[in-house]
């Protein structure tokens, strides 16, 4: 008798509820059901395409549904990190430095395009506001 039943339920195919479900459909075509359908492996939004849990791009433009979690990980992750703060020099104490270089502030959140710039201003460099640099990408 358990020989049967083993031999019964090995032919029987069982359809995945994200997969053949007519009510789970993959709205946005990227291969990923609405997390819904698929809780563990599932589109955090099912409307737009370059949002899902195998996306290894980064972007530096918001979803407007899920922010800068693009991979549905549950958190934003940043691209490598953008180039180290640059210490301005005080140009009274080393008059022969060079006053140049920007960076981003500490801890720059995504999407950001605002760091510092060193500039000179007669005798000493100084740290200015720049929102001129590249945004910071996120998935």
């Amino acid at each position: 008798m358990k020989r049967l039943l083993v031999a019964l339920l090995a032919a029987c195919t069982f359809p995945s509820p994200a997969i053949d479900n007519p009510d789970c459909p993959d709205k946005d075509g990227d291969g990923y059901r609405d997390l819904a359908c698929q809780p563990t492996q599932g589109d955090c939004n099912d409307d737009n395409k370059d949002v899902h849990p195998k996306q290894s791009a980064f972007f530096d433009k918001p979803d407007a549904k899920v922010g800068f979690d693009y991979d549905c990980s549950g958190q934003e992750d940043r691209d490598v990190y953008p180039p180290a703060p640059v210490d301005c020099p005080d140009l009274l104490k080393n008059p022969t430095a060079t006053c140049g270089g920007s960076g981003f502030n500490p801890d720059p959140k995504c999407g950001s395009t605002s760091g510092f710039k060193c500039a000179k201003s007669q005798l000493s460099c100084t740290r200015q506001a720049d929102d001129t640099l590249p945004a910071v990408k996120c998935h």
